[in-house]
């Protein structure tokens, strides 16, 4: 938003000054909110990969044990 809109509506430079102080609050709240999601899911993406991995690694044993001739 900005202060050229809000003047053009007829507000006053106080009325201005509290509008773009509280929508800055909320930027920053959600701004916040984004940052934390992210962390989240960047910590998910990891242990999603780890288990991949190790699933991968536990199926080439599985497969390694198939291919065993066992007589």
């Amino acid at each position: 938003m900005k202060r050229e809109f809000l003047k053009n509506l007829g507000l006053t430079d106080e009325q201005v000054n509290q509008i773009m102080t509280e929508n800055g609050n909320d930027i920053e709240k959600y701004r916040k909110e984004v940052e934390s999601k992210t962390k989240e899911l960047e910590t998910l993406n990891t242990k999603y990969e780890s288990a991949q991995n190790s699933l991968n690694d536990a199926n080439k044993q599985i497969k390694s044990y198939k291919d065993m001739d066992i007589e």
